[in-house]
This record gives structure tokens, C-alpha cells and sequence, in this order.
């Protein structure tokens, strides 16, 4: 019958330090992963934040998650480019990308059909107040106003905005009767500005590139442009548009 050998002194010893030291670089591994994530993102945790919080008002006028501290942006001089993935893959972030969709026929004929559909709409203007005589005066100024150019045309060419996310067009004001009106409304190309966003206080403003700023462009002067998007997201000035879906069935 085989006996059972008992472990010598120096056996159980070495098992002995190699389960302490085992302990110990494990012990150590799950500090140093502990003050590694406690250090990241400032290191706070949730008890924290609440227990700090407790008596504070909210933060007033100013916003928090601004795209200038995201991560994954980085913005210079302030300037918000498109994150339009295949704006930047295929289009160096040009929206001529879609816009060159509107040489297929279909594409075309399709957009124009939408774009009369709206335009061809009857409008008015209606005061607030229907029996407030001075906001009858104003709809009908207003009115009057708004057929004094070309409206509908205008209205063509903002929705254009549809396949390329968004759209610019420049107000020429002029004095007439003792008022400050719009005498013409022209479009104007969208690879001509930029949004800037100079810091976190303020919003995004529309500038206009020249030939002596390339690169941040000239901040517009107020009520001078009208800018329209479509399904702007995430803080994104630039919109959403129809040419993501429609650019790989005709490319």
C-alpha cells in the first residue's frame, strides 16, 4: 500500500509566497485599475456628484455638452465642419457631393415635383387679432410686402436645402415709404460660408469666406441672411439631408 508523501518545509513554503505574492500582484493590479478609471473623467463618482450637488442651483444660461469639449471633434478657430461621413469621405466635406444628384433626370424630376407641390400652395398672412384693427394693417403689409418680390422663387430655391441639408440666401434691404424693406432676396452658394463657433457662451454664427479670410471668413452683418436646414441634429448647423439615401442607388 503507497503512502502519501508529506510536503516538505521548503515546498510549503515556496507555495506559500507564491500565493502571497500572487495576492498581492493581484491586490495591486485591481488598485492601479481602480485610481486609473477614478482618475478619468475627473474621477468623480455618483455619491459624489450628488453629495456636491445637494443645494446648488442648475446651471443658467449656458449650456454644458457643448460640441467644443466634444472628444471626437476638433475644432479650429472655433470653424464647425459637416460630420457627414460620406461628405468627408467622398465630397473633402463639400456639399457639391449632393448637389451634383440633381444631374440624374430622377432625382431631378423628383425634387421638383415636391418643391411645386409646396410652392404652388395657396398662402396668407393673418393678423392676430381679428378684431385688433392696427394687426389687420400689419398682415396686410406683411402681405403686401411678400408679393412685392419674387416669393415663390424664393421658396424654390430654400428648398433646395432638401437634398443638400441646408440653404443660404442674402436679403437686399432698401427705404421706401418711410420703411426699411426687402427689395430682392438672391441665393447664394453654400461652399461660400462657414458656421464658427468662436467659444462655448456663444452660438454658432454664420460667416461669410472672401478672398482676405479663407480660412475662419467675415461674421455677417444681423437680419442680412436667411439660412434654412432640414433635420439639423446633435448641434449640427449644416442639417440632415436626402442625398445620404439617394447617392449610392445613382452613383
Amino acid at each position: 500500500m503507497a503512502k502519501k508523501r508529506r510536503p516538505s518545509s521548503a515546498s510549503l513554503a515556496s507555495t506559500t509566497l507564491a500565493s502571497a505574492s500572487a495576492s498581492a500582484s493581484a491586490s495591486a493590479s485591481a488598485s492601479l485599475a481602480s485610481t486609473t478609471l477614478s482618475q478619468r473623467g475627473r474621477g468623480r463618482s455618483l455619491s459624489e456628484v450628488e453629495g456636491k450637488g445637494k443645494g446648488q442651483r442648475p446651471l443658467l444660461d449656458a449650456e454644458f455638452a457643448h460640441r467644443l469639449r466634444d472628444p471626437f471633434e476638433q475644432p479650429y478657430l472655433g470653424i464647425l465642419r459637416t460630420n457627414d461621413p460620406l461628405l468627408l469621405e467622398r465630397g473633402h466635406g463639400s456639399v457639391q457631393l449632393y448637389l451634383d444628384l440633381l444631374r440624374d433626370g430622377k432625382v431631378f424630376s423628383s425634387l421638383q415635383k415636391r418643391q411645386y407641390a409646396l410652392v404652388g400652395k395657396e398662402w396668407q398672412v393673418l393678423p392676430l387679432g381679428r378684431d385688433d384693427a392696427r394687426a389687420v394693417a400689419d398682415a396686410q403689409t406683411a402681405s403686401g410686402i411678400l408679393q412685392s418680390f419674387a416669393f415663390d422663387k424664393l421658396c424654390l430655391e430654400l428648398l433646395q436645402a432638401l437634398v443638400a441639408g441646408w440653404a443660404v440666401a442674402e436679403i437686399i434691404w432698401t427705404h421706401q415709404d418711410g420703411r426699411i424693406l426687402p427689395q430682392r432676396i438672391l441665393n447664394r452658394a453654400q461652399r461660400r460660408f462657414v458656421f464658427v463657433q468662436p467659444d462655448a457662451d456663444t452660438p454658432a454664427q454664420l460667416h461669410l469666406l472672401t478672398r482676405e479670410y479663407m480660412l475662419v471668413g467675415e461674421v455677417v452683418p444681423p437680419k442680412k441672411f436667411i439660412v434654412l436646414d432640414v433635420n439639423a441634429q446633435d448641434y449640427i448647423p449644416y442639417g440632415t439631408v436626402l442625398g445620404q439615401q439617394l447617392f449610392w442607388p445613382v452613383f
